[in-house]
């Protein structure tokens, strides 16, 4: 397969795709214009000798054999319609689209090309996640409480409008975890506001209550309970500490077992399926 990979979004494309790609032997080229980005980044510019750069409009997307989209969800949707004959992977963001209209019309396209694809939800790659999924028939109570630290310079991904919000952006992760542990809209009770966000199941092995705030804290807890088993964890975020400038983000590790490990993980059928359902829920939230 051809191991060429091109990354495009500054931010997280570069302090979290870019590292993680080097470190599973893809061969990365991202633009030109994020060098001087990556050269004040003490946790990136080591990297410089080992990234290809080319301008935007040089890029023919035939070339690579991944390609990921780190950006907004409009910019990700003008992207794959603009690829009609890419035939490699795409590695998408959530949400896939900015309304619930777009990510539908961009699943048809996916699915019509018959393009291979995957989302990054990087939490099934955490332990706390991995031991909630081993509980799901255990006849436990489950329960999720993410405080989530409101965003000091205004982004897309607190406005509802632009794709982002508690739900669209943060939540999707957890109706994704839902989803595998086999709930459907039926068997859930979704309380939503703008800074809030409550699901709890009504239906199943595992009892589950998840609680999603926005507010000054940041913190994420997992707890376990039952006859047969018990298990906690806190931490600052789900994936243990907040990114900090100058270090290396901690959802590197994540990626790095993303990026080497989508081709047995998930098809094309499969990654359809479950964006099908994510986008099912959502409708029904925000028609209630």
């Amino acid at each position: 397969m051809n191991n060429k990979i091109l990354i495009l979004g500054g931010g997280f494309g570069l302090y979290g795709y870019l590292p993680a790609a080097l470190q599973t032997n893809w061969q990365v080229t991202t633009l030109s214009r994020y060098k001087q980005f990556i050269e004040s980044r003490t946790e990136l510019s080591g990297f410089m000798d080992r990234i290809n750069f080319i301008a935007e409009e040089n890029i023919d997307p035939n070339s690579y054999g991944g390609i990921v989209i780190a950006r907004t969800p409009l910019q990700q949707f003008e992207f794959i319609q603009e690829c009609p004959s890419f035939t490699g992977h795409f590695f998408l963001e959530k949400p896939l689209g900015q309304t619930p209209s777009s990510t539908s019309e961009l699943l048809d396209t996916l699915q019509s090309r018959n393009s291979t694809f995957s989302v990054a939800y990087l939490f099934q790659y955490q332990e706390w996640y991995r031991e909630v999924v081993s509980k799901k028939t255990s006849g436990s109570k489950l329960l999720i409480d993410w405080k989530i630290p409101l965003s000091t310079i205004p982004s897309w991904k607190d406005t509802q409008e632009s794709g982002g919000g508690i739900l669209a952006y943060f939540g999707v992760h957890l109706l994704s975890l839902a989803i595998e542990l086999k709930h459907d809209v039926d068997s859930l009770r979704i309380t939503y506001a703008p800074d809030s966000l409550v699901i709890r199941s009504i239906v199943s092995p595992l009892e589950l209550e998840i609680k999603l705030s926005r507010g000054k804290d940041s913190e994420f807890t997992v707890s376990i309970s039952g006859d047969n088993c018990n298990y906690f964890w806190n931490a600052e975020s789900p994936f243990g500490i907040k990114p900090t400038r100058g270090t290396p983000d901690p959802r590197i590790p994540a990626l790095v077992e993303y990026l080497s490990g989508w081709r047995t993980q998930i098809n094309q059928s499969e990654s359809i399926a479950r964006e099908r359902k994510i986008l099912e829920f959502k409708q029904t939230i925000f028609s209630v």
